[in-house]
């Protein structure tokens, strides 16, 4: 059974809601600013007249950028940087464990050798 909420309650609810999506849309800003400005042409960047929505759609930016670096550079990175990312996950709660039950040298080589991955 739900109970009603008081006066007190409800303000409090009402305004931290109100705070979050606020800090929500500011964390989210920058992310929208970075994909309009990265399709929008140069001079609409150079300018600084894209406030959120891409002016001037053009995509040389990322023509220049697949010449440069190619497909195969993504292709190949990004997995190997989600690998690193769940071997590091994985290993750093097995050193803590390990940490309990070994001596101070042992320690460190652990360390630098789960660093060095």
């Amino acid at each position: 059974m739900k109970r009603k909420l008081e006066i007190s309650e409800l303000i409090f609810k009402v305004i931290s809601y109100t705070l979050l999506t606020v800090f929500a849309l500011c964390c989210l800003y920058p992310f929208v600013y970075a994909i309009s400005a990265s399709i929008s042409g140069r001079s609409a960047v150079e300018y600084g007249s894209i406030v959120l929505f891409p002016k001037d759609v053009q995509f040389d930016a990322f023509k220049l950028m697949f010449k440069i670096f190619g497909q195969g550079f993504s292709v190949i990175q990004s997995p190997r940087g989600i690998a690193l990312l769940f071997l590091l996950l994985y290993l750093y709660p097995l050193f803590l464990l390990f940490s309990l039950y070994a001596n101070k040298r042992l320690r460190m080589c652990v360390l630098c050798d789960i660093l060095y991955v």
